[in-house]
C-alpha cells in the first residue's frame, strides 16, 4: 500500500515524463558511460512479485490443475530487470525478511481479504450455474498469494542474469533506505510510495516496459519536500478564503499568515503518519486536506515555541547532502 494518498505528491503532475535512460544520464558525472562502474538500482522486489501475480496469465497459471510453474510472473520481473540493465543500471533485488511486528494489522487485513476471496471462490466452483467470469477473475486476483516456487524461480532467474540479491532483516523498503544512505545504491525502484517519504533521494516509480528507454516517474526527495510544503500553504490559503467568504473574523489580527518554513525529513515522516501507512493507521475522518491543515498547525506551533526559547538550539534536521 505505502502511504495512503501519498503517491500523487511523489509523481509529477505532467505524468510519466521520465525514462530510465534519462535518469541514467543524470548520473553520468559519477558513472561515465565508458567507465568501469555502473550505478545500482535497488529494487523492492515484493512489489514486482505481487504485481506480477495479479496479471491475467499469472492468475490463470496459479489456479491451474494440476499445478504448473507461474512462468509469466518470472517473465514480468525479467522484462523490468532488462530495462534497467539495457539502460545502464545494475539491478539489486531486495527481498523482504522477517515480518515486522509494527505491520501486523496490515498483514492481518491482507490475509483476511485473501481468505474471504478463497471462500467465495469455493462457493462459485460449487455452483454449476455460475458464469460470471469477471467476478471469478477478480476473486482469483484477491486470493493469489506468493508461492515458494515463484520465489525460487525468481532467484534462479537472478542467478542466470547475474543480478545480486539481498535478503532484508525486515522490510525491503527500510533496507533500501539504509543502502541509499550508505551510497551503495543510487536509485530505488518500487511500486509503493513509502520509500520516497523515508528519505530516498531518487526513486523510480511506475516503471513501464512498453518502450526500450523505460518510461517511468522519478520521485526525488527534494521535489517531494517542496510539493508537500506548497500543498500545506494551499490548504492554509483555502481555509482563509473560505472563512472570509462566510464573514468570519477568525483570521483577523495578524492571524492570516501562510508562511511555511522549508520542510525537513522528519516533517515528511510525520505527514506520512497523518496520512496513514502500513505501520500507522490513519486517524478517523482524516483525509489529505485535514492532514495538510494539521501539518500547518504543527509547524506553526514549532516555530512559536522556538521563538519563545521553549525549544533550545532549534534546527530542523537537514536534507541529506547526497540529495
Amino acid at each position: 500500500m505505502g502511504v495512503q494518498d501519498g503517491a500523487p505528491y511523489c509523481r509529477p503532475s505532467r505524468g510519466m515524463t521520465d525514462t530510465v535512460e534519462s535518469i541514467r544520464g543524470t548520473l553520468n558525472q559519477k558513472y561515465p558511460s565508458d567507465g568501469p562502474h555502473l550505478p545500482y538500482a535497488g529494487v523492492d522486489l515484493s512489489g514486482w512479485i505481487v504485481a506480477a501475480l495479479k496479471q491475467k496469465q499469472a492468475v490463470q497459471q496459479v489456479f491451474m490443475e494440476p499445478p504448473v510453474p507461474v512462468s509469466s510472473a518470472v517473465d514480468y520481473i525479467r522484462q523490468r530487470a532488462d530495462i534497467l540493465i539495457k539502460n545502464g543500471f545494475i539491478p539489486l533485488f531486495i527481498f523482504d525478511g522477517a515480518t515486522n511486528p509494527a505491520k501486523k494489522n496490515t498483514n492481518d487485513a491482507r490475509s483476511a481479504i485473501a481468505t474471504k476471496a478463497k471462500e467465495d471462490l469455493e462457493q462459485m466452483y460449487a455452483n454449476p450455474n455460475e458464469t460470471d467470469l469477471a467476478k471469478l477473475f477478480k476473486l482469483q486476483q484477491l486470493a493469489v498469494q506468493v508461492r515458494k516456487d515463484v520465489l525460487y524461480e525468481v532467484l534462479m532467474m537472478a542467478k542466470e542474469m547475474d543480478i545480486p540479491v539481498i535478503g532484508s532483516a525486515f522490510e525491503a523498503d527500510s533496507q533500501i533506505i539504509a543502502l541509499g544512505k550508505q551510497g551503495i545504491i543510487d536509485v530505488a525502484v518500487t511500486m509503493d510510495s513509502d520509500i520516497p517519504y523515508q528519505g530516498m533521494c531518487k526513486t523510480i516509480m511506475r516503471l513501464s516496459v512498453q518502450s526500450p528507454d523505460g518510461n517511468c516517474c522519478l520521485a526525488t526527495f527534494t521535489d517531494l519536500l517542496q510539493k508537500v510544503k506548497s500543498k500545506i500553504q494551499d490548504a492554509r490559503q483555502q481555509d482563509i478564503a473560505k472563512a472570509r467568504k462566510r464573514g468570519s473574523r477568525q483570521f483577523d489580527n495578524g492571524n492570516s499568515s501562510c508562511f511555511v518554513r522549508d520542510l525537513c525529513p522528519r516533517d515528511l515522516s510525520l505527514f506520512a503518519c497523518l496520512l496513514g501507512n502500513d505501520y500507522v493507521c490513519r486517524l478517523e475522518k482524516h483525509g489529505p486536506q485535514k492532514s495538510l491543515r494539521k501539518m500547518y498547525d504543527y509547524l506553526q506551533l514549532e516555530c512559536d515555541l522556538a521563538k519563545e526559547d521553549f525549544i533550545k538550539d532549534y534546527v530542523p534536521t537537514a536534507v541529506p547532502k547526497s540529495c
